[in-house]
């Protein structure tokens, strides 16, 4: 994965939220410096420090289940996206996604497959996303 192509293809649709982030920084990092990323959000308490030390806004959340802080900041989002959640999650990242009114962009794993209604497979330079458009 190329963590400068993938902020590209994000930062195109505008303001940033990251789901599901793990302690995975690199496009969160190339988002926030551009001005373009609004908050990461990840079930891990003790992701948050990675993240806190760059100066990022972090929200401990369930994304089964999401908190009002993270729907917040998704409604001031355009963009919602995730690098490489398990498929299990694509759901309840689409739903929360439509649910704020934004884009949803998935970078998957090389060999999974979408079957979340909606999606459609996009390449960019040396990329795949799945897609889903509000």
């Amino acid at each position: 994965m190329h963590p400068e192509t993938v902020a590209e293809y994000v930062s195109a649709f505008g303001k940033a939220v990251e789901l599901c982030s793990g302690y995975y920084a690199e496009v969160a990092k190339l988002l926030h410096k551009a001005g373009k990323l609004v908050c990461v959000c990840d079930i891990n308490e003790e992701v948050r420090s990675k993240f806190s030390k760059l100066g990022i806004k972090f929200v401990v959340c369930d994304i089964f289940d999401p908190c009002l802080d993270i729907l917040e900041y998704c409604r001031k989002a355009d963009v919602v996206y995730s690098i490489r959640p398990p498929p299990e999650l694509w759901n309840s990242i689409a739903k929360l996604a439509e649910n704020c009114n934004c884009v949803c962009v998935i970078r998957p794993m090389k060999f999974d497959l979408c079957n979340v209604k909606g999606f459609k497979l996009e390449y960019y330079k040396d990329e795949i996303f799945y897609v889903s458009r509000v």
